[in-house]
């Protein structure tokens, strides 16, 4: 295997479990000292609560054939996490809240937000805190 075919084989392996419908997710800088920071990317499917979802921010309601995914960046206080607190909505600070249409869109938008989609894994192996 060559050092292109890794990156590409790891990309193929985020695409396909997200095609699957898992939510995976990276561990990523914070932009505030005291904090950890995160990115989630979580597969829509084109039921009730993903349409429900889109109207709520405004977006295009996707031919059924178009892949949507909303992305999730936040931080956590690292105190929180390092005292075992369960980690909710009202935890999160910093965030952003994007839903994008396919696998290209997917990938330009983590790359604008420092993240390379072949970053990405199960939450557990990055402590995904939600």
């Amino acid at each position: 295997m060559t050092d292109r075919a890794a990156p590409a084989n790891a990309r193929l392996a985020a695409l396909n479990s997200l095609h699957r419908g898992q939510v995976l997710a990276a561990s990523m800088p914070s932009s505030r000292v005291g904090c950890r920071g995160w990115v989630g990317v979580y597969p829509l499917t084109n039921r009730g609560e993903t349409l429900s979802l889109l109207r709520r921010k405004g977006q295009p309601i996707p031919l059924p054939a178009v892949r949507v995914y909303r992305i999730r960046q936040f931080e956590v206080d690292r105190t929180l996490i390092e005292r075992g607190i369960s980690i909710g909505e009202p935890e999160l600070e910093n965030q952003a809240d994007l839903v994008v249409f396919g696998d290209e869109e997917l990938i330009e938008k983590l790359l604008l937000l420092g993240m390379s989609i072949d970053q990405l894994e199960l939450p557990y192996k990055s402590d995904y805190p939600i």
